[in-house]
């Protein structure tokens, strides 16, 4: 059986956060079969998409594939991989996700990763290979933070790889808009849909469609537009509720954290990659496989060295993918 620990990580950084999450931290870890060599070994970080907790990327697949555990036992037993330790970071909040990003309500969950999270794992597992043997991977919200981390934190990882990144803003929440004015009409606003939605055992499961969407909405809202003062919801809707206008000034601030319109400034970050790769399925459902067309001609504009890769899928189900990702990186760079 693959070993996979739980690691709990007491983050000073976290604690006492406004919204009253949790400061303890727990990463899944998976350790190579063989033990460690610290002169081979590789760490990668992944960061699940919304709603995850980091859990269940390492978690049994059921019985007709492989999990991604199994995958890198294999492989490094094996031989096609170096020895790698993977950590599950943990990002979630009560509403969903921190978007790993710096956040007056949720924590400064950024710098959590650079400065808790990172050295507490390595100093444990007894890496020493810096920058240049570490990769940062993720998926949906987890594959936007790659990019962002990249952009913000430029000399703490130099391999990247964002599966279904969030990004082109323009389409990816603004078709949210008419099934969250629904919803808002029929809890007669959103607050009323909030106090709804964690009033029922499992939500999840027991919301439709349009619902955990527009909870998915309202949480990005709380992520890029908070405002304490607005109750229930802690933050600005970047619309009107009523006939779907955009607020301009609240959008505004949407924008400045999508990874198309953040490229420009951070270029010069993104350059010192020596990995930079943008995967997506052809029918990814929230059209995040265009954002990366986009995202990979400004980079291309911009003469920086990345690759971009679509396959037959929708926004998810490709997890063995990441296993692909981690055997290319380190064999380029052996």
């Amino acid at each position: 059986m693959p070993k996979i620990e739980n690691f709990c990580i007491q983050s000073q950084l976290l604690r006492g956060n406004w919204m009253g999450d949790s400061s303890d931290r727990y990463a899944a870890i998976y350790k190579p079969p063989m033990g460690i060599d610290s002169n081979e070994l590789w760490m990668v970080y992944f960061l699940c998409g919304w709603s995850g907790n980091g859990q269940d990327v390492l978690g049994d697949r059921g019985v007709f594939a492989p999990s991604l555990a199994q995958l890198l036992d294999q492989g490094i037993s094996e031989g096609k991989i170096p020895p790698v330790v993977l950590v599950s970071v943990d990002g979630s909040t009560r509403f969903g996700s921190s978007q790993y990003i710096n956040s007056e309500l949720f924590g400064p969950h950024m710098d959590h990763m650079e400065q808790e999270i990172i050295p507490e794992v390595e100093t444990y597992v007894g890496f020493s290979g810096g920058a240049e043997k570490r990769i940062l991977m993720g998926h949906s919200s987890g594959g936007f933070a790659s990019l962002a981390f990249a952009m913000l934190k430029p000399k703490v990882v130099s391999h990247i790889a964002s599966f279904a990144g969030d990004c082109w803003y323009e389409h990816l929440y603004r078709s949210m808009i008419p099934q969250s004015i629904g919803v808002y009409e029929k809890y007669k606003g959103f607050g009323n849909f909030i106090e709804q939605f964690f009033s029922k055992p499992n939500p999840m499961s027991q919301s439709s469609g349009p619902e955990i969407e527009t909870m998915m909405m309202l949480n990005m809202c709380q992520c890029y537009a908070p405002n304490k003062n607005i109750e229930k919801i802690f933050a600005d809707v970047f619309f009107d509720p009523e006939n779907g206008e955009l607020r301009e000034e609240i959008w505004k601030k949407f924008l400045q954290w999508d990874p198309l319109h953040m490229l420009e400034k951070h270029k010069d970050s993104l350059s010192r990659l020596k990995t930079l790769s943008l995967q997506a399925g052809k029918g990814d459902q929230y059209g995040l496989q265009l954002g990366h067309r986009q995202l990979s001609k400004k980079l291309t504009r911009f003469n920086i060295k990345h690759e971009l890769k679509e396959f037959e899928a929708k926004h998810g189900g490709y997890y063995f993918r990441y296993f692909d990702t981690i055997e290319e990186i380190t064999n380029s760079f052996a």
